[in-house]
């Protein structure tokens, strides 16, 4: 038996770290074969890796369609599109096989997290004329995906009042700016609709779905970073020629909708009132209108 020194990742945060471990070969092959049903087992039909698969399988469809319109200088989005979910897969399928327990007791955490990719726009579906993303945007962006970065994982709450700000304030830039954030807007918006759904999968399981949700969002706030300035620049490049790629290739997320209905939003609303502020930072509760914050009637 050789003790060997064992590099690993935490597939959550994103470090490396170097950690000596002693491992017999039986232990090793004992952990890599009860790894095996996870990473290739049957998936689910109907979780986050099924998600992926549809992405997948839209972005192949549509990268040719676009290639048309666009003389082939859509390509290089879809192709980075395609790559990232697919190296994202053994994420989804651990978390799919996390949830499963709790899915077959009836509470649908991870499977109603997700709007099917068949519910996005027609790739002829026209958008308003657009400018270049400017350099101060970008930093604007850096900044509030720090933000979120920054919040603490278990603050579930706190995520989802984050989302619903950080939606109002990507509605303003666009609006300030002339452009369209499509992947900015989508992340974000499916990190709420995950938070704001567990926290009523917390009060269905008595907690215990606590940890697979604190998973599932780390995950998803992993995918919140320079990769989706990426995919909106490269965007950009295509809306500037009149044409909607992500803009009509991502669904709808009604997390706005659900969130103003929520008790967060009832909660926020009434801290917001009692402190006074003026201008709510990004995990107080405004709305967005006519170009400014405004209190809720």
């Amino acid at each position: 038996m050789r003790c060997r020194q064992v590099r690993v990742i935490d597939p959550l945060s994103g470090n490396w770290e170097m950690t000596v471990m002693r491992f017999s070969v039986k232990t090793v092959s004992g952990l890599i074969i009860g790894a095996i049903p996870v990473l290739t087992g049957c998936p689910r039909d109907d979780g986050f890796e099924n998600h992926l698969d549809e992405a997948i399988e839209l972005y192949g469809v549509r990268k040719v369609q676009y290639a048309e319109m666009t003389a082939g200088r859509s390509d290089a989005l879809f192709d980075l599109l395609m790559a990232t979910e697919k190296a994202v897969k053994p994420i989804a399928r651990y978390i799919d096989w996390r949830a499963t327990p709790f899915i077959d007791d009836g509470i649908p955490i991870v499977v109603n997290d997700f709007v099917s990719m068949a519910a996005a726009g027609d790739i002829h579906d026209p958008i308003e004329p657009v400018m270049e993303i400017p350099e101060p945007l970008v930093a604007e962006i850096r900044e509030l995906i720090a933000a979120f970065h920054s919040i603490e994982k278990t603050d579930v709450p706190g995520i989802a009042n984050a989302a619903y700000n950080g939606v109002l304030k990507v509605s303003e830039w666009e609006a300030r700016y002339q452009v369209q954030l499509p992947m900015l807007r989508h992340v974000i918006e499916s990190i709420g609709y995950g938070a704001l759904h567990a926290v009523q999968y917390s009060a269905m399981s008595g907690g215990e779905t606590d940890d697979v949700a604190r998973e599932f969002l780390s995950t998803q706030i992993l995918g919140l970073g320079e990769p989706t300035i990426v995919f909106d620049s490269l965007a950009n490049e295509i809306h500037q020629q009149g044409v909607g790629v992500l803009v009509n290739d991502l669904p709808c997320i009604p997390f706005v909708e659900e969130y103003e209905g929520s008790d967060l939003a009832r909660a926020g609303e009434s801290a917001f009132y009692a402190r006074g502020d003026a201008d709510p930072p990004i995990q107080q509760v405004a709305h967005w209108q006519a170009g400014e914050y405004r209190r809720t009637e």
